[in-house]
């Protein structure tokens, strides 16, 4: 039996498909397999990127918030899935997203946002989640991937995603129970959003590589010379030659938004603007990303056709208007801010790798400290050595799946589930 109380806080977990019980395993082995642990070899654990760039606070910690995996402990993903139901879901009269269901349908729900904001779903996202645990739904933000229309960016703020996440529930018919929020990069953006806005129906928040939105934070990666840029100053010189010639609107600067933003933004969306013009600015802007993130494609599309750049637009149209838009907060550091209305949510863990220049973990640090002031005490957070942004790393990888593992015990422990 389910006792009253935690049948009514979190919903009740049924029965498998199979009929079998849920089962409580090291995670990313699979069932039956326990004794056959995956693990990495040390040279694995190695973040690619430069070593000790950033200098941020987190430096200079005395390992309060250190971790570094052992190979031999390293948890590693689940086996590929496919969904078991896919929707498409009419969210607003010019909208309509595409929705998957993945695991448990009878499982506990857990909503993954992409990054990007406009990267998509894509496949192994579902790895991260015990299929036989999680009902796992994810979906196309507005205007991303299998979403429509493509790249559209009116009726398309972070507050029309939240909002979208509250129709999936309800269309779902899981909008009875609290379901986990798990979201990186520019998905824990939303994460935070999503659960500041609605936090009753939040039982647990895993997010990392944390992005916040404010003018900070995306001035770390728009100027030229300064924040990553002084990192990687070829990828400066690409991202200002693709918006050469172009003038700063000074009513950008009296709205405290990005100035650089809100040129790309002109030239990718202007109707006066060029198709040359405009295809010359999205191919320097995902140049000099690409330098940043870790991939060079300088050398590899030196001669890519123009023309073949058109693809790359979609994408930079609607990650530039968001952060050009301080992503639609109000003020700038709402989700610092508000982290108070995460109290009541039982479980929240933060990782970021030491190594991220994308998202610095600095953030990470704010966020964390934020939610300790603000009397949001159950909050983690674990800095992981020797990685960086991608949630592919073994090291973040291994955090986030131990952060699973330890919200489903605690849902079996409320719930009365057995966790053998």
């Amino acid at each position: 039996m389910i006792p009253a109380i935690a049948q009514a806080r979190f919903g009740q977990i049924q029965p498998s498909p199979s009929g079998q019980p849920v089962q409580k395993h090291p995670v990313g082995v699979p069932f039956g397999a326990a004794e056959t642990r995956q693990t990495v070899p040390p040279s694995q654990l190695r973040f690619s990127g430069l070593r000790g760039t950033v200098n941020t606070l987190l430096a200079k910690l005395t390992g309060k918030f250190k971790d570094k995996t052992p190979a031999d402990e390293a948890l590693t993903l689940y086996p590929p899935i496919e969904p078991f139901r896919t929707h498409k879901l009419r969210v607003s009269p010019l909208h309509t997203i595409h929705v998957e269901e993945s695991g448990n349908p009878n499982g506990f729900p857990v909503i993954f946002l992409h990054g990007g904001p406009a990267a998509g779903l894509g496949e192994r996202y579902r790895q991260f989640f015990n299929p036989e645990f999680f009902h796992i739904i994810g979906f196309d933000q507005r205007g991303c991937e299998n979403s429509t229309p493509l790249a559209e960016l009116r009726e398309n703020t972070t507050w029309d995603l939240v909002e979208d996440i509250q129709r999936i529930r309800k269309a779902l018919g899981v909008d009875n129970k609290r379901y986990l929020i798990f979201g990186g990069s520019w998905g824990s953006l939303l994460a935070l959003a999503a659960a500041e806005k609605n936090p009753q129906d939040v039982a647990g928040l895993i997010v990392r590589g944390i992005s916040l939105g404010r003018p900070e934070d995306t001035a770390w990666a728009t100027r030229p010379g300064h924040g990553i840029f002084s990192l990687f100053p070829e990828a400066g010189h690409y991202w200002a030659k693709g918006m050469a010639g172009r003038e700063v609107d000074e009513a950008d600067l009296k709205a405290g938004r990005d100035p650089a933003l809100g040129i790309y933004d002109r030239l990718f969306n202007d109707p006066t603007v060029s198709e040359r013009e405009r295809l010359e600015a999205v191919k320097y802007w995902r140049l000099g990303s690409s330098l940043t993130s870790g991939e060079n494609l300088a050398a590899r599309e030196a001669e890519k056709p123009l023309e073949d750049y058109r693809e790359n637009l979609n994408t930079a149209r609607i990650v530039c208007r968001y952060y050009y838009q301080n992503a639609f907060l109000d003020p700038p550091d709402q989700l610092l801010r508000d982290v108070g209305k995460l109290r009541d949510i039982p479980y929240i863990f933060i990782t970021n790798g030491r190594d991220d220049l994308n998202t610095p973990a600095t953030r990470a640090y704010e966020l964390h400290e934020a939610m300790q002031k603000a009397g949001v005490s159950q909050a983690k957070l674990k800095i992981v050595e020797d990685a960086g942004h991608a949630a592919w790393n073994p090291g973040i990888t291994h955090q986030l799946l131990t952060a699973l593992n330890e919200f489903q015990a605690m849902i079996e422990s409320e719930t009365g589930e057995s966790q053998a």
